[in-house]
């Protein structure tokens, strides 16, 4: 939990968030290729995270990311 202002008039409620990630690296056609895959908010948690002006601010929802680099 924390206090929203520093008069302490209201207080957003603690979260805790899980993020995952996993990578692989290959050789495609002779050069390495390295895959990766990651996911913030696993379990798509929905949560306060900041206040600004007397509006709460909603944190991001699940997100999945991947990426891949090819050496040349």
């Amino acid at each position: 939990t924390r206090f929203v202002n520093p008069q302490d008039q209201g207080v957003i409620p603690g979260y805790a968030l899980y993020t995952a990630s996993a990578g692989y690296v290959t050789r495609i056609a002779g050069r390495r290729v390295a895959l990766q895959l990651g996911v913030d908010n696993l379990a798509n948690r929905r949560y306060w995270n900041s206040v600004q002006t007397g509006t709460y601010g909603t944190g991001m929802d699940r997100s999945i990311k991947m990426s891949a680099k090819v050496d040349f």
